[in-house]
């Protein structure tokens, strides 16, 4: 990731500057031939000394299970090392044992590595969350890593805990106010994922609006992979069902002019599926906000409208028409007769739910025959979310999960839908919208936002296909 890039994960992730610390006293040390088995993105490489032979060592698979390519290092299957790794005066292996089926096998390879006199550095967690899905098997004890290294052959083995009390006591104030639970993918279930992004969360940079909708970005989120099977990029760990709906309670709102935008987009797209459907008594929007596209269902012809929104705020900020139409709270299936609705609408909302597979199998049991859902949703496979890569504001702590083309059909295919069908959105803001959103450095875009305020020019409105997806679904 880059020197500042690694500098600014070990000062926000804990475990990740401890080992720094640790590798960094012992490896100043090291001389001659130094090989770094499971060795990832080598971010130890740039701590060896002048003259130090640095071999990068690991499995062919690395870059499907971990995320990790890095064009010199040595990979090979994962049993019998090298040629390229014999005579080493120091093997390091950190975070690495966990993931390795046969630990013993592992450390009597690294035991043949070494010379006469060779070191041998190895790091684990004990205290860690399960990582890596499905590919992270053990935790050891202190007595269990003696066990092991005498096994293998090594002598003066000397076993210390890592990090400190400071570092334990800020996990656990994490794990108290950002509970996570680790999860498969919440669209197919399966458990094969590859490594999308480290976590970034700063906790103290979370304020009233991190849960608001259509925010300036903070441009932190959890740990994301994705998934082999269906390609849904989603986090793991995630936040749990009941912390997730308690920040959207007390969420601040101040877009209410940027969903009325919205809410004229969508109604344009609707217009194209209207015809389609049995009727138009009978509309749910689910995470409705401030209710403006309850406006435009309104203006269209429909009736027996209601929304669901889990934000007081954006309720308190609804036009007194729609206000009473919209129940405060997570959506609930059970609050709605089955087969009672003709169209259920459901815009930026399913990125942010726990379980956005269930939410949908329940839509279905909602609508009537000839039905359909209509999302909207950001597609993290646009050519725009691609070229600003973690930049993008699409890559945030509301986000559980980001869809594509292809995970948004599969999801709403296992949910009972027979027909799907999806399309680019073009959307329509105006330019200090935009602005906002746009990845600027800090300083330059404070000025930026500045001069748009000043100059009157924020109220024009741009329309553009910035990489949201459109998907109906028909029951």
């Amino acid at each position: 990731m880059g020197r500042l890039g690694g500098a600014i994960r070990r000062f926000f992730d804990l475990q990740a500057g401890s080992i720094w610390n640790d590798v960094a006293a012992e490896m100043t040390a090291s001389a001659g031939k130094l090989v770094d088995v499971g060795c990832g993105g080598q971010p130890y490489r740039s701590l060896l000394p002048a003259g130090t032979q640095y071999v990068g060592l690991d499995i062919a698979a690395a870059g499907e299970q971990f995320g990790y390519a890095i064009p010199d290092t040595v990979y090979f299957d994962g049993g019998r090392w090298p040629e390229q790794t014999r005579d080493a005066g120091f093997v390091l292996c950190t975070e690495v044992l966990e993931h390795v089926l046969d630990p013993a096998a592992l450390l009597a390879e690294a035991f043949a590595a070494l010379r006469p006199g060779g070191r041998f550095l190895l790091t684990v967690p004990f205290a860690a969350r399960w990582h890596f899905v499905p590919h992270d098997f053990w935790r050891f004890t202190p007595s269990a890593l003696k066990h092991l290294l005498d096994g293998a052959g090594f002598h003066d083995v000397r076993v210390v805990a890592r990090g400190n009390e400071t570092t334990v006591a800020c996990y656990k104030v994490m794990a108290l106010f950002l509970p996570l639970v680790d999860r498969p993918c919440p669209v197919c279930q399966s458990t094969a994922a590859r490594p999308f992004a480290p976590a970034n969360v700063d906790p103290a940079a979370l304020d009233a609006f991190a849960f608001a909708s259509r925010k300036l970005p903070e441009y932190m989120h959890h740990a994301l992979v994705v998934c082999a099977d269906c390609d849904l990029l989603y986090s793991n760990p995630a936040p749990t069902r009941e912390s997730i709906e308690r920040a959207y309670r007390d969420a601040a709102f101040d877009a209410s002019a940027e969903s009325r935008d919205a809410a004229r987009t969508y109604g344009a797209l609707l217009r194209q599926i209207s015809p389609r459907l049995p009727g138009r008594q009978g509309a749910l929007d689910i995470g409705t906000g401030d209710g403006a596209f309850l406006e435009q269902l309104l203006a269209d012809g429909f009736s027996d409208v209601a929304g669901v929104e889990p934000s007081e705020a954006p309720i308190a900020a609804a036009q007194p028409a729609v206000r009473p139409l919209i129940q405060h709270g997570p959506f609930r299936a059970d609050r709605f007769a089955p087969a009672s609705l003709n169209l259920v609408t459901c815009f930026q909302t399913i990125e942010h739910v726990y379980d956005p597979l269930q939410l949908c199998r329940d839509v279905f049991g909602l609508l009537r025959p000839g039905g359909a859902l209509f999302i909207v949703c950001h597609n993290r496979r646009a050519l725009l979310a691609r070229a600003m890569g973690l930049r993008s504001p699409i890559y945030d702590i509301e986000h559980l999960q980001l869809f594509s083309p292809r995970s948004v059909r599969a999801l709403l295919l296992r949910a009972g839908f027979a027909r799907v069908q999806t399309r680019p959105v073009v959307n329509r803001y105006p330019l200090n919208y935009w602005a906002r959103l746009f990845p600027f450095p800090g300083a330059m875009k404070e000025r930026v936002l500045g001069w748009i305020r000043s100059s009157g020019v924020g109220s024009i409105p741009l329309a553009a296909p910035v990489g949201n997806l459109a998907a109906v679904a028909f029951k």
